[in-house]
């Protein structure tokens, strides 16, 4: 079964949840949120590697190791290979770009959600969210997912 796609709808039904309400008590909850829109998009950049292009974990092995020496891991290995797909393809060179500029906006705002000792309030969250939603409609549109 292909079960990224499942999953990268539940991390935005769960991210949508997460921001505009949660429990009892109506509290938001927008680091998580953050991160949920996030692991959603990068769960459809590889369904759209494995089930539309055809690649294989195990092609990647060796690319990623390289890569790894080069301080580039899983995530940015694979935002990489989907823009390199975009440009390669002959496909609107402003998508590609607009793609690795916005999946890399919406990296470091999952990054500080994740990681920074800062808070995260509602404008943060609802920016990413917005970043989320240009990086599905390009997949959508380009990858027909």
């Amino acid at each position: 079964m292909r079960y990224l796609l499942d999953k990268s709808t539940q991390n935005f039904h769960a991210a949508t949840l997460l921001f505009e309400k949660s429990g009892s008590s109506q509290q938001k909850y927008y680091a998580p949120a953050i991160h949920c829109l996030y692991y959603g998009c990068l769960q459809s950049l590889k369904y759209i590697l494995l089930y539309k292009l055809g690649e294989t974990e195990e092609s990647w092995s060796q690319q990623q190791t390289f890569d790894r020496k080069t301080n580039q891991g899983t995530h940015s290995f694979l935002i990489e290979r989907i823009t390199q797909e975009l440009r390669a393809n002959k496909k609107d060179p402003v998508i590609a770009r607009s793609f690795q500029a916005t999946m890399k906006d919406l990296k470091n705002f999952r990054h500080e959600s994740d990681y920074d000792d800062s808070p995260v309030n509602q404008e943060k969250c609802y920016k990413a969210r917005l970043k989320a939603e240009e990086i599905q409609d390009i997949l959508k549109k380009v990858f027909s997912i």
